[in-house]
């Protein structure tokens, strides 16, 4: 619950590969140690608006900015928006007997926030996922707009959906509690992309699923509450997991948050044990309980900001509670010449990228072997290899750990002839490269020439050999 995407526009000729890394079993060691820092906390129990800061249960929490709250105020069911402080609240959202209307919402249980500033809800007793332009329009997916708020298995239809977040491209996954599945839903108009997941006990299996969470490499996370486990998955259902019910480190009692942070770590509120748990992928994790100044009471959601705030929604006390852990290191990754790679992203394999860095120089190069986003005509000439083929090329500064390209179509040439002169189209569009680590890089595209051709691309190398030579170029 409550983490964003990035903010770009969807993809239509490539998707953002949801990467699997590799998951163990529960490690027996304890997880190096969390900062856990108590601060403040904020909230009472109320109706409508009055007392101030009143929630009829707090159910869902997202940092809206690095200073502002979201919160999912599900007796009253609308959303609040206030200052990390809990001053200056302001409703959003109602309740009305027609339901299943854009930004009527009816118990709404989650929420996430998406870095265009877009929110998701999941409006629990309205069966539906909406988005919104926070004090602004909706777009619902769910029932029709009638009276009628059955819940359903239809795709786009939801039995009872309780959390919500986004991937790198601005999807939306809903999680269908009701019918122990994942609805991944277009970041625009709501339309189903893909449905995951089934009722059980196996992995790849849910019982009364209540949270979801995006990890930045596109891992699916999942407090599987029933069945008192989190998983890990792909969108194929193909997952590993670790919990189990009980009280020890590492067990679960009907866990029902979940967030992935920026150091990639696990944060589940751990409802039925009135604490937070923070593991790492392999299951290894630390307990945070109540200490000096406030008391976890039915934590049902946690949100993660990457300057280390906390917060929790304290449920059954209709409170947040905010703390303070690590924030999110400096990244010391110097963009150097181990980088220089072929680049690729699984899910769209044969298209890839070339990166080129010269760092001397301050520059970054890539030339992008593609498709066309509209194949051509099957009559279409090609005087060498397939007519949809594409070269797209790009350059620009290096600033930190980022470089933003601008990016040229060169067509017209012969294959091995010199004329006619190749013509080039300059200011085609842009291209931001986010160097995460050796082995990872962000690419952020923007053709504005092609409808709706925009997005993030998740790339891993085709081969390791460079990794040891980027590692030792890395800044000391």
């Amino acid at each position: 619950m409550g983490k964003g995407g990035l903010r770009v526009r969807a993809a239509t000729a490539i998707r953002v590969s949801l990467i699997m890394l590799g998951f163990g079993s529960a490690a027996a060691m304890a997880a190096p140690p969390v900062t856990f820092e108590y601060v403040s906390q904020f909230g009472q129990f109320g109706f409508l608006q009055f007392p101030p800061n009143g929630f009829g249960r707090a159910t869902g929490v997202a940092f809206y900015t690095e200073d502002e709250l979201l919160i999912a105020d599900y007796g009253n069911s609308r959303l609040q928006r206030c200052d990390i402080d809990g001053s200056n609240c302001e409703w959003f959202g109602r309740f009305s007997g027609r339901r299943n209307s854009p930004g009527v919402f009816d118990r709404p249980h989650g929420v996430a926030v998406r870095e265009d500033g877009k929110v998701a809800i999941a409006d629990e007793d309205n069966h539906a996922v909406q988005l919104c332009e926070l004090f602004g329009s909706c777009t619902y997916r769910g029932d029709s707009i009638s009276e009628s708020n059955n819940p359903s298995r239809a795709l786009g239809r939801w039995s009872f959906p309780n959390d919500v977040d986004f991937d790198a491209e601005g999807q939306v996954y809903g999680l269908d509690t009701g019918n122990n599945r994942v609805q991944v839903l277009a970041r625009d108009d709501l339309s189903v992309r893909r449905v995951f997941m089934s009722g059980g006990t196996a992995l790849g299996q849910l019982d009364g699923a209540r949270g979801i969470a995006l990890a930045a490499d596109g891992t699916v996370v999942i407090s599987d509450t029933g069945n008192h486990r989190i998983q890990l998955c792909d969108t194929r259902a193909n997952c590993t997991g670790f919990g189990g019910q009980g009280s020890a480190v590492g067990q679960f009692d009907a866990p029902v948050g979940v967030e992935v942070d920026h150091l990639d770590r696990i944060w589940v509120a751990d409802t039925g044990n009135n604490r937070l748990q923070v593991c790492d992928r392999e299951g290894s994790c630390q307990v945070l309980g109540s200490g000096p100044g406030y008391v976890f009471n039915a934590p049902h959601d946690v949100s993660v900001h990457p300057s280390g705030q906390v917060a929790v929604a304290n449920t059954e006390d209709n409170q947040i509670l905010l703390f303070q852990t690590e924030a999110a290191p400096a990244n010391d990754a110097l963009v150097n010449a181990g980088f220089n790679d072929a680049w690729f992203n699984p899910n769209t394999a044969g298209q890839g990228v070339f990166i080129n860095v010269f760092a001397e120089l301050g520059q970054v190069f890539v030339a992008w072997f593609t498709f066309d986003a509209e194949r051509p005509s099957a009559d279409a000439p090609a005087l060498l290899g397939e007519a949809g083929h594409r070269w797209l090329t790009a350059l620009g500064p290096i600033d930190g750990n980022r470089a933003v390209l601008q990016v040229a179509l060169t067509e017209g040439g012969l294959f091995d002839t010199r004329p006619p002169v190749p013509t080039v189209t300059e200011e085609y569009g842009t291209l931001e490269l986010e160097f995460v680590d050796c082995e990872t890089v962000l690419m952020r595209y923007e053709l504005p020439v092609l409808e709706a051709a925009a997005g993030t691309v998740t790339l891993s190398r085709v081969i390791d050999d460079n990794v040891a030579l980027c590692e030792a170029l890395k800044a000391p």
